[in-house]
Formats: structure tokens, sequence, C-alpha cells
């Protein structure tokens, strides 16, 4: 095993384990406090590396205008994001909640697909609905809401049965 499978074993390690780890915390923790606490130890760590890298010496070629952009994607796309995911995790269920983040690739292709970065060929447009029709019935269920109509349906399954015809052979 190289240097590079064991760092990508250990991010896979990570990143799958994060969800369960972060619900797990928020058992002990305000969302707000453990949000903050873990963008501080994140931003102190990227620091570092940052600092310990020959990149350190491309931070002073940055103009005003490049560290105005970098404060706006940092505050959107880092802060806001693990607001929003902290926030989720707590109010979801890991079932859901691995279901949604395992979602977000085919959600990004229809959102690039709207604005007009990318086409969606007809064998991915498959996918997407294998993947949609695969989760929709799981998320339902779990959905108290939707438990209720499925218990309808459940109900209404006999008398669709006394009309399907019985296969033959």
């Amino acid at each position: 095993m190289t240097a590079l499978d064991f760092l990508l074993l250990l991010m896979i390690l990570i990143w799958g384990s994060n969800f369960s780890i972060v619900k797990v915390a928020l058992l002990d923790f305000p969302e707000i406090a453990f949000n903050a606490m873990r963008l501080l130890v994140a931003t102190t760590v990227y620091v570092g590396v940052i600092m310990g890298t020959p990149a350190r010496a491309q931070l002073r070629t940055l103009k005003r205008r490049d560290w105005l952009e970098l404060l706006f994607l940092g505050s959107v796309g880092t802060f806001l994001y693990q607001f929003c995911f902290v926030s989720a995790v707590k109010r979801t269920s890991v079932g859901n909640g691995s279901l949604i983040i395992g979602m977000s690739p085919i959600v990004i292709a229809l959102m690039s697909a709207v604005v007009g970065h990318e086409r969606i060929r007809p064998v991915r447009w498959l996918g997407i609905v294998v993947a949609m029709g695969a989760a929709a019935p799981i998320v339902c269920y779990l959905v108290p809401v939707f438990r209720e109509i499925d218990h309808e349906i459940v109900e209404l399954a006999p008398v669709v049965d006394e009309r399907v015809p019985e296969p033959v052979g």
C-alpha cells in the first residue's frame, strides 16, 4: 500500500463516518458551538498545511480582490454549508441524511443542466429515475406524514391484487 492509498482510505473513513460522528456529538453539544469548534479546528489545520508548504509564497501574490473573493467563497462555501449541514444532521435520521448526501451528484447534475453547463444523456436520465425511484419509498416511509399514506396504500393492496391476473406457468 502506497502513501497515497493510505491517504485515500483515511479520507474515505473520515467522510464516511462524518455524519454519524456529528449526529452523536450533537447529543452533547449545541449545534452552533459544535460547528464553531469544527470550523476553528479545520481552519487551524488548513492554515498550518498552507504555511508548511511552498504554496505559502503564493499568498503574497494575492490582490485585495482575490482576498475578498476568498472571503466570500469561504463564507458561503464553507461556513454556510457547514451551518446547514450540522443543522440538517440534528433534524434528520442518519438513513435519510445518507440518502440525501448520496443523491447530491444527481442534484448537482440536474442543477448544472438547468443553467446550461451540462447536457444529461438518456442513459443518465435512466440512472436518475432509478436512483430517485429507489430512494423515494425509503424516505417516504421514514417521514411520519408519508407513513400514514403508506398504510392506506397497503390497505388497498388486496383490492389491486384481486384484479391482477396470476402468472401462467
